[in-house]
């Protein structure tokens, strides 16, 4: 290992053991002593093993990428909200106050990124100090958010390591391959994007926050994962060909993406759901993903014996057989039973309002890593 490459891993190990006790013992940082704990580091990793200048001849085609990845996916994300509805910002938009809320987070995003950039590029051959500069800016990113969590619950655990770790770590991924490859530039321009603008605009789309997380994971994934592509084909033979097979490539991992989104999003005619029990054993097991057709209280008619349906009985969703159907005065009674050996009738009626849908589809065990998780948090499908 040479000389700077082990001063770089010294100060990350030491950067990453005050960042532990932040998180687990006090929690000391605010913003603005964040700002002064990175900028610190910054400096000294400049003093002790210099700051070398971008020399990389992609930067500005990788720039306007992302910068056009970002603005697309905030034109779609504000798109959605055209359906589900917008949320007034919580922040004050005055000009002064616009500026108090964001000058830090500006400050931090671009001390952030320079301080990225020195480590990823002095230690660049050395695998360990990337990934250990991933989970540095992670705990940096928990760092600015602990304080609204009790880290004694496990629920609020659980909650903090969906909504805030999982696109915490994707993103970092991204940003550190990115800052060694092609400089800071390119990761401050997709960090102030996708940092400051629900400073600066007046409404958000009203998603899930689960939905939220599942989309920030896979948005710096798949501009990592296109990017790099791009590059690589670029390097070979046949570059035209290849590049008609990237762009083709890229659309493909776009319409996955967007796919996706709308699936778990429960915003349109066709859901996605995970199994979180075994009522119906054998038909569909525990883990099992099921996509479920929507049905509109004016289609209740398409309904028959024999039709897996999704339903609420209170807050829970279940997934049951329908055993028989019954009509007065334009209300459907819907009488329901799990196919699991040894199973009664249910106890309950299933009326029109609280049909979600009909299972379509069912994809084996795709969802079982997350069940304990719905369970714990969102009370799963039943």
């Amino acid at each position: 290992m040479k000389k700077n490459e082990k001063i770089i891993l010294l100060i990350e190990i030491i950067t990453l053991l005050f960042l532990i006790l932040n998180i687990f013992v006090k929690n000391i940082l605010t913003e603005y002593t964040i700002i002064l704990f990175l900028l610190v580091l910054f400096i000294l990793s400049v003093i002790l093993v210099g700051f070398e200048k971008e020399k990389t001849i992609e930067k500005r085609k990788v720039l306007k990428q992302v910068f056009f990845y970002t603005i697309s996916f905030l034109i779609i994300i504000y798109g959605l909200g055209l359906i589900v509805g917008f949320l007034s910002t919580s922040y004050s938009l005055t000009l002064i106050n616009i500026f108090k809320n964001s000058f830090p987070v500006f400050l931090i995003l671009i001390i952030e990124e320079l301080f990225r950039y020195n480590i990823c590029k002095k230690g660049e051959n050395n695998k360990l100090i990337i990934y250990i500069t991933v989970v540095i800016f992670t705990f940096v990113d928990i760092s600015m958010i602990i304080s609204n969590y009790d880290l004694n619950d496990i629920s609020n655990i659980l909650k903090l390591a969906t909504l805030v770790v999982c696109p915490s770590v994707f993103k970092n991924i991204m940003l550190s391959d990115f800052s060694k490859k092609y400089g800071y530039e390119v990761c401050i321009t997709y960090q102030l994007i996708m940092g400051l603008y629900i400073y600066i605009v007046p409404i958000f789309p009203n998603l899930n926050e689960y939905l939220e997380s599942v989309v920030m994971s896979i948005l710096p994934i798949c501009i990592l994962i296109l990017i790099n592509m791009q590059f690589e084909i670029e390097k070979k033979e046949d570059i035209r060909d290849k590049h008609i097979a990237s762009k083709i490539l890229s659309g493909i991992i776009i319409l996955i993406v967007i796919t996706t989104i709308c699936l778990f999003s429960n915003l349109f005619p066709w859901w996605i759901a995970i199994v979180g029990s075994g009522s119906m054993t054998p038909t569909i097991n525990v883990g099992d993903a099921i996509i479920v057709d929507k049905i509109a209280k004016k289609e209740m008619s398409k309904l028959k014996v024999g039709d897996i349906l999704v339903f609420k009985v209170g807050k829970s969703m279940y997934t049951h057989r329908i055993i028989n159907i019954d009509v007065k005065n334009d209300e459907y009674y819907i009488s329901t039973k799990g196919d699991r050996k040894g199973n009664v009738v249910d106890d309950w009626i299933v009326k029109s309002n609280d049909v979600i849908g009909v299972v379509k589809f069912k994809i084996p065990y795709v969802g079982y890593p997350t069940i304990q998780l719905n369970r714990l948090l969102k009370g799963g499908s039943k």
